[in-house]
C-alpha cells in the first residue's frame, strides 16, 4: 500500500516538514507512526518556488530525514502541481473568484485520482495556504475519501511560527538556534508541534459512479452531493429518452424508459404496488400496460415487434427483474447509490408489491 501525503502550502513551505514530523516522528498520542512514500503539494507559482528554493534546493527536507534516521520519500519537483490561469501559466496569487475556482478543480481532480487507486493511502493535510484551499482539499477529502483515508492539521507553537521565525523547519534532535524577526534566538530542538487528525463525513457513496471514475469540477462534484440530500423533482422525457432530477440527465433504453413510464404513471395517480410475477406466470394486464409506453416511444422504430413477441404470453418474472436491474444501474452511473434509492422502483421488506415511491407532484412526464 502506498501512502501519499498531500498538502496545499502558500508562503510558509516550513508546514511540510512540520506535518512530516507529526506524522513520522512524533505522532499523536494513541496514533502509529505514519511515513509517506510520497509528498505531494499544490500551490501557486511564488509558493512552489518557496518549496523548491527552501526544502529542496536549500536541503532542509533531506535533514530531517537524516536527523531521524527516516527511510527516503519521494519529494521532488515533478510532485508540484501549480495552480495555472485560464491560458495554462502559473498563477502567482489567487484573487478573483475564477482563481479560486481553478484552484477548486485542480484540487479536487487530484484528491479524486488518488482515492480511485485502492492500492493508495491518502493523507491530506489542510494546514497550509490560503483558507479557501486548506477548505477546499478537506471538503475534497470529505467528497472522496476513503475508510482508510485521513486528514490533519499542524499546529507549531506560537514563538516558532514561521511570520515571526522565518528558518524554523521542524523541532531538531539536537541544539539549533534560530533566530526570529526581532533578532532573539530561539532553540529549535524545544519546539512544539500538535498533529491533529481531524474526522470528516464521508460522502463518497453519495456520489454517482461516473463522478468517481472521470474529471468534474468541485462545483459540479458538490452539486452531485446536493442532489442527493435535497428535494427530488423527476423529468421523464419521452421524445429524449431520458430522465432527469433536479437537472441531471440520464439515458435509458427504450425498454427501461417504458417500464420506468409505468411505474412513474401509477405513483402520479397513487396507484397500489404492482407484485413481480412468480415463476412461470405471465401477467398480461403488465404486458398490456408496459406495451402502451414502449410503442409511444419507440414509434414505428425498432424492435417494437420483437418485444411484442416476447411479451405474447404476458409478462414474466424475468423480463420484470431485468428491467428493475438495468435501470439500477444506469441511475448508480449517473446519480450516485444514495439518490438511486429514492429514484428506483423497490419493494417493501415484506416483499409485496413494487412501487416508485414519490410524490404525484415530484413527476413531470412529457
Amino acid at each position: 500500500m502506498k501512502k501519499i501525503l498531500l498538502l496545499v502550502t502558500g508562503m510558509s513551505p516550513a508546514i511540510v516538514t512540520e506535518t512530516v514530523y507529526g506524522l513520522a516522528v512524533n505522532p499523536t498520542e494513541g496514533r502509529d507512526k505514519w511515513i509517506p512514500d510520497e509528498i505531494h503539494v499544490i500551490s501557486t507559482e511564488h509558493g512552489l518556488v518557496q518549496v523548491k528554493d527552501r526544502l529542496l534546493k536549500e536541503g532542509n527536507f533531506n535533514k530531517l530525514l537524516q536527523d531521524y534516521n527516516l527511510p527516503s520519500i519521494r519529494f521532488d519537483e515533478s510532485l508540484l502541481y501549480p495552480i495555472v490561469d485560464e491560458q495554462g501559466q502559473p498563477q502567482y496569487d489567487l484573487r478573483t473568484p475564477q482563481d479560486n475556482e481553478r484552484a477548486a478543480n485542480l484540487i479536487c481532480e487530484k484528491v479524486r485520482l488518488f482515492t480511485s487507486d485502492a492500492n493508495i493511502e491518502l493523507h491530506v493535510s489542510i494546514a497550509g495556504g490560503r483558507k479557501t484551499m486548506g477548505f477546499y482539499i478537506g471538503y475534497a477529502l470529505s467528497l472522496y475519501g476513503r475508510s482508510n483515508d485521513h486528514m490533519s492539521h499542524v499546529l507549531v507553537e506560537a514563538k516558532f511560527d514561521e511570520t515571526k521565525v522565518p528558518n524554523f523547519y521542524y523541532p531538531t534532535p539536537e541544539d539549533i538556534f534560530v533566530k526570529d524577526y526581532a533578532g532573539n534566538s530561539w532553540n529549535a530542538k524545544d519546539a512544539k508541534i500538535w498533529l491533529s487528525y481531524i474526522p470528516f463525513v464521508r460522502l463518497r457513496n453519495h456520489l454517482p459512479e461516473k463522478t468517481l471514475l472521470h474529471n468534474a469540477s468541485f462545483s459540479e462534484v458538490v452539486e452531485r452531493i446536493a442532489l442527493a440530500t435535497g428535494d427530488i423533482r423527476l423529468l421523464i422525457d419521452t421524445p429524449k429518452h431520458t430522465v432527469v432530477v433536479n437537472g441531471i440527465e440520464c439515458k435509458l433504453a427504450p425498454r427501461e424508459l417504458a417500464f420506468y413510464t409505468w411505474f412513474a404513471k401509477r405513483a402520479q395517480h397513487n396507484l397500489a404496488r404492482v407484485l413481480m410475477p412468480v415463476e412461470d406466470e405471465f401477467v398480461v394486464d403488465y404486458a398490456n400496460d408496459f406495451l402502451a409506453h414502449y410503442q409511444i416511444i419507440k414509434g414505428s422504430m425498432g424492435d417494437t415487434d420483437n418485444v411484442m413477441k416476447t411479451l405474447r404470453k404476458g409478462m414474466d418474472k424475468s423480463f420484470f427483474e431485468q428491467r428493475l436491474t438495468a435501470i439500477r444501474k444506469e441511475f448508480k452511473k449517473a446519480y450516485g447509490s444514495e439518490v438511486t434509492k429514492r429514484l428506483i422502483i423497490n419493494t417493501k421488506r415484506d416483499g409485496k408489491g413494487y412501487k416508485l415511491e414519490l410524490l404525484a407532484q415530484q413527476i413531470e412526464i412529457k
